[in-house]
């Protein structure tokens, strides 16, 4: 079978991206495990990928870099399908043959030609479609890949890339853009003339389905990026599907530690929303005020307004943070009541009448991109019992690096203390919880030992 040129180039890049790896971003020994389409490499999976129109070039390259690695490391007999959004056109459905790279090249052939066609394509996309996903028909298409693959018995890791907030120029009443999500009745209710409308005949997806989205930019409102990560969690959840979180790295997609992932965004599957759909507005950010000497110069820009609203009415609050060379290190508040085993509130129990954990950060800043003074998301708790009564643990949840530390921010009667916390220590995914006090993964915080470090007054 002949080739156009173009076609050919395209194959010729994908076999010079298979020889350099993804991204070159694998180059340890536990780090090549990321090639690896699941942590179990005798186990096949279906790998959905839905890419939007207009992401940054860099974004492209290193996409196409990874796809062509995780095709030379998947395990034989798993499926990758992918689709181009936001119309969910299928550019690549391939079955991974058995073999060496050369033969599973060979194999593959002409299958992701349009993939890379697309990926080089520099046309300008117009604003209302570029890097839209078209996310309310991602789970018929998910649905349409388990068609393709003929089976329902292997499992299913969706990526999705592109902008999480919605909008469509044919229903603009339904965009997510200046702060707005759907109600929870839009999503329930047959009246409802929502996107996002499950409908009796939305049939469930095969258990285990997980759902990762990568963004192209770093959120800048946390506000919204929270609001959003409980609405997708909501929706996705009724089509049997679990979202995890949104990532800005677009190699989290392809790591074996993002498939073993639990979501930690707590979903309420009791709720109940009597009001008519409609679109719900967030509050306006408030304009950052001028603190003058409110606020000590290194408290960070992104949290001071919640601890400006803490000072002045008299909240405790816990400011949590870290930085690591390990985009993936995750750290947790465990907060309890002291002598009184029982209620704990974590990224699993959220609230309780003692505390409440009013933000759960999966990742925080990193070390060759950020700066001390102010990192990307802080993790933050209520709390609503004297200090004297409360106990707190960190622990180190996910954490592969020697290098991470920790900023703990309290707030307690108008002043602000801090602590900084040498966590370098590995990550147990809080298996020791109950025995938290011989692993070197839990530390346990003195509350009242913090009072006598203010940083500001």
């Amino acid at each position: 079978m002949k080739l156009n040129p173009f076609a050919y180039f395209g194959l010729l890049l994908l076999v010079t991206s298979m020889l350099i790896g993804c991204g070159g971003v694998v180059d340890t020994a536990k780090d090549s495990q990321v090639r690896h389409g699941t942590s179990d490499v005798n186990r096949a999976e279906q790998l959905v990928l839905f890419v939007a129109e207009g992401l940054p070039k860099s974004d492209r390259v290193t996409l196409e870099h990874c796809v062509a690695s995780y095709l030379e490391h998947a395990t034989a007999g798993s499926f990758l399908h992918i689709y181009r959004c936001p119309d969910h056109f299928l550019l690549a459905s391939i079955q991974i043959p058995d073999g060496t790279k050369q033969h599973r090249f060979r194999s593959i052939g002409q299958g992701l030609n349009e993939f890379i066609a697309f990926l080089q394509d520099e046309s300008e996309v117009p604003p209302d479609f570029a890097q839209q996903v078209g996310a309310p028909t991602v789970p018929a298409s998910i649905w349409s890949s388990n068609s393709l693959s003929g089976s329902r018995s292997i499992p299913t890791f969706v990526a999705v890339f592109g902008d999480p907030i919605y909008f469509d120029p044919v229903e603009p009443v339904w965009s997510f853009r200046g702060r707005r999500l759907p109600s929870l009745s839009s999503t329930l209710d047959p009246r409802s003339t929502s996107p996002f409308l499950v409908t009796l005949e939305a049939s469930p997806l095969p258990e285990g389905t997980k759902l990762f989205w990568i963004t192209p930019t770093t959120f800048v409102d946390h506000e919204m990026q929270d609001a959003m990560r409980l609405f997708y969690r909501q929706f996705f959840n009724q089509h049997s599907i679990e979202f995890i979180d949104f990532s800005n790295d677009i190699v989290d997609a392809f790591r074996n530690t993002t498939r073993e992932l639990e979501s930690k965004i707590p979903i309420n599957s009791d709720a109940i929303d009597i009001e008519p759909p409609r679109m719900i507005a967030l509050p306006p950010p408030q304009a950052a005020p001028d603190f003058g000497d409110t606020l000590s110069s290194d408290t960070p820009e992104s949290i001071r307004n919640e601890v400006l609203k803490a000072k002045s009415n008299g909240s405790t609050l816990l400011a949590l943070n870290w930085q690591s060379k390990a985009n993936d290190t995750d750290i947790d508040l465990w907060i309890s009541r002291r002598h009184s085993p029982g209620v704990e509130v974590n990224f699993e129990n959220q609230l309780a009448d003692f505390a409440s954990l009013v933000r759960d950060v999966r990742s925080s800043g990193n070390l060759s991109s950020s700066s001390h003074a102010d990192f990307m998301a802080w993790e933050l708790a209520y709390l609503k019992s004297p200090l004297h009564t409360i106990e707190l643990w960190l622990n180190s949840y996910v954490n592969s690096a020697a290098d991470t530390v920790c900023v703990l921010l309290l707030v307690h009667q108008g002043s602000i203390y801090k602590q900084i916390i040498d966590m370098k220590v590995p990550g147990d995914r809080a298996e020791a919880r109950g025995h938290r006090l011989g692993s070197t993964s839990w530390k346990k915080i003195e509350l009242n030992q913090m009072l006598g470090s203010v940083a500001s007054r």
